[in-house]
């Protein structure tokens, strides 16, 4: 089941013409009802790694 409540986060990441999310939340965003190809999601730590 698709978590409807994490659409407003790839909502709000799209209306700020955002390239990427940072979460831990990666497999309740990746199963979004929303989905945009160029908008990645990433944990902190693969962020900081520079992944």
């Amino acid at each position: 089941m698709k978590d409807e409540g994490d659409n407003f986060l790839i909502a709000l990441a799209v209306v700020e013409n955002s390239n990427l999310i940072i979460t831990n939340n990666i497999k309740g965003l990746r199963e979004a009802e929303l989905t945009f190809e160029n908008l990645k999601i990433q944990t902190p730590e693969t962020f900081l790694r520079g992944e």
